[in-house]
C-alpha cells in the first residue's frame, strides 16, 4: 500500500501538482522508510514554488533535526521567523529546537531579545519563564513573571503561571497568595475559576477540607460542568469518608470525559468506600481498558481480586494487560505474584524472569525468584537469587535483611554473620546500615552485649539515625533493663541536647515501663522543641 501511495503521489508531483499535502505526505513516506535524501529532495522541490509555506518548512526542519543536521534545521527555523514575524509559535519553535538539541544558551538569547523587542507579547514572557524553570533556575523564572505582570497586569495567565511556579518550587504560601490576589482583583474573569481550583488544591493538600470545599463550590456554582472542580470535590468527599457524595461528583467527571481513566479510578474508590465491590470492579476494568499503563487502577483492581482470593481473575486480567502493554513492569511483577498465590511456582518464576529481562538493573525480579525457590525447598537457588539482587543494590538494607533472614531460617547464624561482615568489607558506604542488621542477628541469638556494640558503632557512623536508638531500646526492654537504657540515653542527651532521636528513645522506654505520664511529658517536649519532626 505504501508503494502504491508513493507511486500516485510521485505521479501527481510529475504533473506539477506540487500542493502542500502531496509534498508533505510523500516526503513523510520516504522519511519513514529511511530514505531521508529523497525526502529532502521532495521538500526542496516543493519549496521552490512555495518558499514561505510553514508546513513544508517545518517538515524540512524536522527532517534535518532527525538526521542531526542541526545547522540546516536552525536555518529553516530562522527562515520561518523571518517569513512570519507576527507568529509567536515560530519563535517558540526555534527555542524548543535549541532546547531539544542541547543549546540552551541560544534559546535564552533569542527569548531575551524577543521579549525586549516585543514586550507586549505575553507568550514570549511565559516561554522565557518556563525555559528558566526547565533549566532549574526558578528564581529567574519568577522574576520574569513579576516583571511581566507589572507590564501586562490584565493578562491573567501570567499570574496563574507565577502561582504554578511557586507551587512547583514548594512555596505554597506565595502560590496561594498569588491565586488569591487574582480572585480578588478579577472576580468576573474566566481565569478566576482556574485560580479557585488551584486554591482548593492547596487547601486539600494542607488538609483544610472546609476551605477547599468552599472554593470548589464557588466554581461549580459558576460553571456546573467544571471537571477540575468536580474531580477535586470528589476527592474531598473521599477524604471525609463520604462515599455517596463522592460518587455523584466522579460520575460527572466520567460522563463529561469518558476517555480519562482517572475518573473511573476515583469513582471506583468511592464505590469501595460504600462497600459496592461489583461497581468498583466494573469502573476499574474500564480504567485499565482505556489505559493498560494506568497502574493506579490496575493495582486497586488487583487488590480487590487478592482480597477475594480471585487469583484466576487476576491472572486473566494481567495477561491481557501485558499483551497490550508489554513494558508494564508492575503488571509483569504482579502476574508472578498471582501465580505464586495459586501455587504455580514455575509460571511465577517465568514472570519474574521476564521482569529481570526487561529491567536488568532492578533487583525486584531476583528478590521474588528467591521467594519461589525457598518455597520449592531450593535454599541454594534462593540464596543465589538474593545475592544477585544485593549485587544490584548493595545499599539496599531491605535486601540484606532478606539475605540474613534466609540464613537464619536455615539455622545458619554463623553464615548470616559472615554475610554481614563480608558486606561491610565490599560495601563500606553501607557499614552503618549493615551493623544494624548484624545487631539484629546477635539479638535473636540473645547475644545482647554484641548487639549493643554493633548498634553503638552504627551510631558513631550515623549519629542522626533513629533506628539504632530504637533497636537499643528494644535490647534494654528484652533484658528488663529499662532504667539502664534511660540512664544511657539521658547521658547522651546531655552531650547532644538537640537530638530528637534520644528524646524519642527515652519516651519509648518510659512507655515500656508503663510510666505513661512521664512518656507523655517527653512526647510533649518533642512536639514543643521539634515541631517539624516526623517519627
Amino acid at each position: 500500500q505504501a508503494q502504491e501511495a508513493e507511486g500516485i503521489l510521485k505521479g501527481l508531483l510529475a504533473k506539477g501538482e506540487e500542493g502542500v499535502d502531496v509534498c508533505r505526505v510523500l516526503s513523510a513516506l520516504m522519511k519513514d522508510q529511511g530514505r531521508t535524501n529523497e525526502a529532502e529532495e521532495v521538500l526542496l522541490q516543493c519549496l521552490k514554488k512555495n518558499e514561505k509555506n510553514p508546513v513544508l518548512l517545518l517538515s524540512l526542519a524536522g527532517l534535518y533535526q532527525q538526521t542531526e543536521e542541526y545547522a540546516k534545521a536552525e536555518e529553516i527555523h530562522k527562515r520561518l521567523m523571518q517569513f512570519h514575524p507576527k507568529e509567536d509559535r515560530y519563535v517558540i519553535g526555534l527555542t524548543d529546537f535549541y532546547g531539544k538539541t542541547g543549546q540552551p544558551e541560544k534559546a535564552e538569547q533569542v527569548l531575551i531579545r524577543i521579549v525586549k523587542e516585543q514586550p507586549e507579547k505575553a507568550a514570549y514572557r511565559l516561554t522565557l519563564a518556563r525555559f528558566y524553570e526547565t533549566q532549574t533556575r526558578p528564581e529567574e523564572a519568577i522574576d520574569v513573571l513579576k516583571k511581566a505582570i507589572k507590564t501586562l497586569p490584565d493578562v491573567l495567565r501570567l499570574r496563574l503561571e507565577l502561582g504554578d511556579i511557586y507551587y512547583r518550587n514548594e512555596q505554597q504560601n506565595l502560590s496561594l497568595r498569588t491565586y488569591q490576589e487574582l480572585v480578588e482583583k478579577y472576580p468576573l474573569k474566566p481565569e478566576t475559576l482556574t485560580a479557585r481550583n488551584r486554591i482548593a488544591g492547596i487547601y486539600f493538600f494542607q488538609r483544610k477540607m472546609d476551605l477547599a470545599m468552599a472554593q470548589v463550590n464557588e466554581v461549580t456554582d459558576e460553571n456546573p460542568k467544571d471537571l477540575e472542580a468536580h474531580f477535586l470535590r470528589g476527592r474531598i468527599f473521599l477524604a471525609q469518608g463520604k462515599g455517596v457524595d463522592a460518587v455523584s461528583d466522579f460520575r460527572v467527571v466520567v460522563e463529561e470525559n469518558p476517555e480519562d481513566p482517572r475518573g473511573y479510578t476515583y469513582l471506583a474508590q468511592a464505590h469501595l468506600l460504600n462497600k459496592e465491590a461489583a461497581l468498583a470492579k466494573n469502573n476499574l476494568k474500564k480504567a485499565v481498558d482505556i489505559d493498560p499503563r494506568h497502574n493506579q487502577a490496575l493495582e486497586l483492581l488487583l487488590r480487590v481480586y487478592w482480597q477475594e482470593k480471585a487469583y484466576d481473575d487476576g491472572i486473566k486480567l494481567l495477561k491481557e494487560v501485558t499483551e497490550k502493554a508489554p513494558e508494564n513492569l508492575l503488571a509483569i511483577s504482579r502476574l508472578g505474584d498471582f501465580y505464586f498465590a495459586e501455587g504455580d511456582l514455575d509460571q511465577a518464576e517465568k514472570a519474574w524472569a521476564q521482569l529481570i529481562d526487561k529491567a536488568p538493573k532492578n533487583p525486584e525480579g531476583f528478590v521474588k525468584i528467591s521467594r519461589a525457590r525457598a518455597h520449592a525447598n531450593d535454599p541454594a537457588g534462593a540464596e543465589a537469587a538474593l545475592d544477585n539482587a544485593l549485587a544490584l543494590q548493595p545499599q539496599n538494607m531491605g535486601i540484606l535483611r532478606q539475605v540474613v533472614a534466609l540464613q537464619m531460617d536455615l539455622k545458619k547464624p554463623d553464615q548470616a554473620i559472615a554475610k554481614c561482615r563480608d558486606h561491610m568489607r565490599t560495601t563500606p558506604s553501607a557499614e552503618a546500615g549493615t551493623r544494624l542488621v548484624l545487631a539484629e542477628v546477635h539479638r535473636i541469638q540473645k547475644a545482647y552485649s554484641k548487639a549493643g556494640d554493633e548498634l553503638r558503632k552504627a551510631l558513631q557512623l550515623n549519629p542522626d539515625a533513629i533506628a539504632p536508638y530504637v533497636a537499643l531500646g528494644r535490647l534494654y526492654a528484652e533484658q528488663g533493663k529499662l532504667d539502664d537504657g534511660i540512664k544511657e540515653f539521658k547521658a547522651a542527651l546531655d552531650r547532644k541536647p538537640d537530638a530528637v532521636q534520644l528524646k524519642m528513645a527515652i519516651a519509648t522506654l518510659h512507655l515500656a515501663k508503663q510510666d505513661e505520664n512521664t512518656a507523655l511529658e517527653w512526647y510533649k517536649r518533642i512536639v514543643d522543641e521539634h515541631p517539624n519532626f516526623v517519627p
